[in-house]
């Protein structure tokens, strides 16, 4: 799916819509076990 998304479009539609000052929206590197393994990570990363 990642393929399909235009990243700059994308980007700009959330920069109008968040308040948050930087933000960077970055294709998945691991395909569709991208979302898995950021979980994972950030799991590890708040527990340890």
């Amino acid at each position: 799916m990642a393929k399909f998304v235009d990243y700059p479009v994308l980007r700009k539609k959330v920069e109008e819509r968040l308040v948050i000052a930087k933000t960077e929206l970055l294709p998945a590197k691991f395909a569709n076990n991208a979302g898995m393994i950021g979980a994972a990570y950030l799991a590890a990363e708040k527990l340890l």
